[in-house]
């Protein structure tokens, strides 16, 4: 019968529950950090106090919204604080402490516009990173991997040419734990010739014996972490002249949004990419019919030419949208590859 702060400081700092899914991998810690950082005396969470949270309804809810705005918040802050609330509220429901979930009064997010390289631009972003950094780039940029699955590949994920990617690191620290994907889904990827000639180059193979990362920073010998990655990211950027376009933008969304541009269908793009919702993959084609795409990829198969390909290399078909690399599919991780 407590008020929402008290419950709440309850349901996210002690909590064996929630603290043991955590420890369990089912949930994330940076998520958990979140919301005991809008739970802590004067957050975000701090409006509710001295009420119980049996008062949730529609109208106090866009009373707290409207207060948050006051407190300087933009819509999508808002939103992201308003999700963290519902969320703890369908937990209380689910325990049985509040009968029902009211409807909560969104604020209107406008929808983010990324931006996103050309195919050349992309490559000479890439080759302006030095060779000994570049291997997580490539992965990223010739293989739509997200920068935390990126970074929590081992030597022992990279066999035959394929790389299974079935686990993310979960926060931005060195020692940040790892866990499953953002999907909970893993999948095994066809390797573009150029990323097996790096890896072959520079990562010892006796490190599949010791779990040895398969991206290491040379400054460090050690994972990657995004505050490293954002840093050699910009700095090659900045040496050919582009400025203002992110890690994610420039090697992800880049990706998604030039195979959309050459025809590649949502279906096997959501596959590809690990999206658990179509609606994730249809924001690329929106994004590939207002932005200015360079279809036209590098005479070499250095990025989604080798598995998201315009002529594919396997039947020679121009506009062949059949995800083939080498006659080879993608497949769930943990499945042997096979012939297409």
């Amino acid at each position: 019968q407590g008020n929402v702060s008290d419950h709440f400081a309850h349901g996210v700092k002690v909590c064996s529950t929630q603290r043991g899914e955590v420890e369990a991998g089912d949930r994330s810690p940076t998520y958990l950090r979140e919301l005991e950082r809008y739970a802590k005396p004067g957050g975000d969470f701090s409006w509710r106090a001295g009420r119980t949270i049996f008062e949730i309804d529609y109208a106090a809810l866009e009373d707290w919204s409207l207060w948050l705005a006051e407190r300087g918040l933009a819509p999508k802050t808002r939103s992201n604080v308003l999700g963290a609330f519902r969320s703890f509220a369908g937990w209380l429901r689910r325990r049985g402490e509040i009968r029902a979930v009211p409807e909560f009064p969104w604020p209107k997010v406008e929808e983010h516009q990324p931006k996103v390289l050309s195919a050349e631009a992309q490559r000479a972003v890439l080759d302006a990173i030095p060779e000994a950094r570049r291997g997580l780039f490539l992965a990223m940029a010739l293989m739509g991997i997200r920068p935390g699955e990126a970074r929590a590949l081992d030597v022992a994920d990279f066999r035959e040419g394929w790389l299974s990617v079935d686990k993310a690191v979960k926060g931005a620290k060195r020692e940040a734990p790892i866990r499953g994907t953002k999907s909970g889904k893993g999948k095994r990827l066809p390797v573009p010739e150029e990323l097996c000639e790096w890896i072959e180059q520079w990562v010892p193979p006796e490190g599949r014996l010791v779990g040895a990362p398969l991206f290491t920073n040379p400054a460090r010998g050690a994972r990657w972490t995004p505050t490293s990655i954002r840093r050699a990211w910009m700095a090659a950027c900045k040496s050919v002249g582009i400025e203002g376009i992110s890690v994610y933008e420039g090697c992800k969304h880049s990706f998604a949004t030039d195979a959309i541009a050459r025809g590649v269908p949502e279906r096997h793009l959501q596959d590809y990419l690990g999206h658990s919702d179509l609606k994730s993959t249809r924001r690329y084609a929106l994004l590939a019919d207002s932005a200015l795409i360079d279809v036209i990829r590098p005479t070499r198969a250095t990025s989604a030419e080798a598995d998201l390909s315009r002529s594919c290399p396997a039947c020679k078909k121009h506009g062949c949208n059949c995800l083939l690399f080498g006659k080879k599919v993608v497949e769930a991780a943990g499945i042997e590859p096979a012939s297409a």
